[in-house]
C-alpha cells in the first residue's frame, strides 16, 4: 500500500512537470527572452521604403547589433558589422538594416526570382513567429536585387516555399556596404490580438563570399532556421491591427 502510495505521488509530479513545461512552450514565455529581447519603436510617420534610412526616425531607434557567426565559426563575432533597426505603427512592422561590408565590390547578387537562390547571395531573412508559440513561424528574405522569398516554416523542420503574402522591400548599396528596408503588413502575420502583442525573431545575414551565415540571437550548431523555440523575444507592439489581406 506505501509503495502504491508514493508510485501515484511520483506520477501526479510527473504529470505535473509535463503539463507546466507544455505550458512554458505554448505560452512563449520565459525562456525565449533570455535569447535576446528587442522593444520596437512606435513611429509616427511611416518610413519610405527606398532602401536609403534616410528618415530621421531611424537614427531614434537604437540598433540590434549583437550578432554572432553560426558558420564557419559558430558563436564568434561577424567578419562584418550589422544593425538592424525596427520600427512599427498600428498597421506595418519596419526593419531597416544597415550591413558593413569592408568589400562591397565583393558583394554576391545573382538571384532575380522569387523563393529561388536568395541564400546564395549576400542576402537578409528575418523569421517572425508571430503567434508566439514557439513552434511555427513565417520566413522573409531579400537580396541586393529586391528578389524576394517568403516561406511558413515549423520547429518539426516542415517548410512551406508555396507561401506567398505581401510586404515590400528595397536595399541600396555603398561605399560602406549596403542598407535595406523592409515594410511587413500586419496583416501578413497571424497573431491573437491584445492590447500588447509578443512574437519571436529570427535574424540571418548571409556573407555569401566568405560562406558566413551572421544571426541573432546566437545558437549553437545544435540549433538551426527551423529551430522557432530559440527565437529572440519581440516584445511591446502596442495597438497593432490584424487586419485583412488583400492583394489586387
Amino acid at each position: 500500500m506505501k509503495r502504491t502510495a508514493i508510485a501515484f505521488a511520483l506520477l501526479l509530479i510527473s504529470f505535473a512537470g509535463l503539463a507546466s513545461a507544455q505550458e512554458s512552450v505554448s505560452s512563449g514565455a520565459g525562456s525565449r527572452s533570455a535569447h535576446g529581447v528587442v522593444r520596437p519603436t512606435r513611429v509616427t510617420e511611416a518610413p519610405q521604403i527606398d532602401g536609403l534610412l534616410a528618415e530621421p526616425l531611424w537614427d531614434e531607434i537604437e540598433p540590434i547589433t549583437e550578432f554572432t557567426q553560426w558558420e564557419p565559426i559558430n558563436g564568434a563575432p561577424p567578419t562584418e558589422r550589422t544593425e538592424v533597426r525596427i520600427g512599427y505603427d498600428d498597421d506595418y512592422l519596419y526593419v531597416g538594416v544597415r550591413a558593413f561590408d569592408s568589400e562591397p565590390d565583393k558583394l554576391i547578387v545573382r538571384s532575380y526570382e522569387r523563393d529561388r537562390g536568395i541564400d546564395e547571395d549576400d542576402s537578409i531573412f528575418l523569421t517572425i513567429d508571430s503567434l508566439n508559440n514557439n513552434r511555427t513561424a513565417v520566413g522573409f528574405g531579400t537580396n541586393l536585387l529586391g528578389a524576394k522569398s517568403d516561406m511558413e516554416l515549423s520547429e518539426d523542420r516542415s517548410l512551406n516555399m508555396a507561401y506567398d503574402t505581401i510586404w515590400y522591400t528595397k536595399s541600396v548599396i555603398d561605399e560602406l556596404g549596403y542598407t535595406m528596408e523592409f515594410a511587413i503588413p500586419f496583416f501578413s502575420l497571424r497573431f491573437q490580438p491584445a492590447e500588447v502583442v509578443e512574437m519571436g525573431l529570427n535574424i540571418e545575414r548571409y556573407i555569401r563570399r566568405k560562406n558566413e551565415l551572421a544571426i541573432w540571437p546566437p545558437m549553437s550548431l545544435d540549433f538551426n532556421y527551423f529551430s522557432v523555440s530559440q527565437f529572440a523575444s519581440m516584445e511591446g507592439l502596442e495597438g497593432i491591427q490584424r487586419g485583412v489581406d488583400l492583394e489586387i
